[in-house]
């Protein structure tokens, strides 16, 4: 958008759409990380775009609220605020309780979520391997 706003009038004014594509890129990146490089630690680059873009999420909402606009749905709010909230609970859980150095992201989705409910609620007494559907960050020292 950027490239072409000085060549088409309906795009002059598009920064907040380009701030906001942005955003999100950064968001679904740091959800979806694979390597070790963008893990999912306290305090790293990863943990301060989930933690700003949940801060923007409540923002926005209130925002669409005050001023009668559309957002998205409530159970899609809903999601994204335990998703979020969920994955930055349990990455400080792993590191601080479990000797993790970090967590990948892309291997937590709520399809696996779901798996382990199911599991838990469906068979009493038998704990779910959560390691299956997790890649953790255990770098060896020997390596």
């Amino acid at each position: 958008m950027d490239l072409f706003k000085s060549r088409h009038i309906d795009l002059k004014d598009c920064e907040r759409t380009v701030k906001f594509c942005r955003r999100m890129k950064k968001f679904i990146h740091a959800m979806n990380c694979r390597t070790s490089i963008s893990s999912l630690a306290p305090g790293n680059d990863s943990w301060k775009i989930i933690s700003e873009f949940s801060l923007y999420l409540k923002e926005w909402g209130k925002m669409c609220e005050a001023n009668g606009y559309h957002f998205i749905s409530n159970s899609s709010f809903y999601g994204l605020k335990i998703t979020i909230k969920s994955t930055l609970e349990l990455c400080s859980f792993l590191v601080e309780k479990c000797n993790y150095k970090y967590i990948m992201t892309a291997r937590l989705n709520q399809d696996s979520l779901e798996v382990i409910s199911y599991e838990y609620l469906n068979i009493q007494g038998v704990l779910v391997d959560v390691k299956k559907f997790l890649v953790v960050g255990w770098a060896s020292e020997n390596k």
